[in-house]
């Protein structure tokens, strides 16, 4: 009885996700319509506008992407991003690609639907549906349940995965350099 209840709690949710997901695209196609925007449908569903194509290395599954982005909400409320100062982190993002999550941790689906569809200086514009960001479920003060999101997107670096990982042990190496420094321990 119990996993009967499970399976029919499970079925309402898929309906919901798939309702809450019709709205999205009506709600996105419209903004995209308002304001002349040409977007393209990613596989998964977000909406890519490239403002600048790239001629690097494309993204795939086997890479890490070092990005820089600026996180809206689709009526133009910022709520993250890694090139504005008052965010407190203006370093680029790396976005593991890969199933290897020794490289880093992934983002949210829409973002590796619209990198997917990128390459190496590309400047974009992800519009992402809910139910490909954080759904029901929102994401603190900022981005409530069933919230549209539109990123700012700049692919700075395709890297493979030994790319990837030398850059990690090396900010690991430096980090290591600079605590021992400032415990006043000597490098040898």
């Amino acid at each position: 009885a119990q996993r009967a209840e499970i399976e029919k709690a499970q079925r309402v949710e898929k309906i919901k996700a798939e309702e809450q997901l019709k709205k999205d695209y009506k709600i996105i196609n419209d903004y995209l319509i308002k304001n002349n925007i040409t977007a393209q449908k990613a596989p998964g569903g977000t909406y890519v506008e490239i403002i600048k194509p790239g001629n690097g290395a494309k993204v795939d599954t086997t890479v890490v992407v070092k990005t820089n982005y600026t996180g809206k909400t689709l009526e133009g409320v910022t709520f993250d991003s890694n090139t504005d100062p008052t965010f407190s982190h203006v370093t680029p993002l790396n976005v593991n690609m890969t199933s290897d999550y020794s490289l880093g941790g992934g983002v949210i689906e829409g973002w590796a639907d619209g990198l997917s569809m990128l390459s190496e200086g590309t400047v974009a514009k992800f519009y992402i549906p809910s139910g490909l960001a954080y759904g029901t479920q929102g994401n603190g003060n900022k981005i409530p349940p069933n919230t549209n999101l539109v990123f700012d997107i700049e692919v700075l670096k395709v890297m493979s995965k030994a790319e990837a990982k030398a850059e990690i042990e090396k900010e690991n190496a430096d980090y290591k350099r600079y605590m021992d420094s400032r415990s006043g321990r000597a490098h040898v």
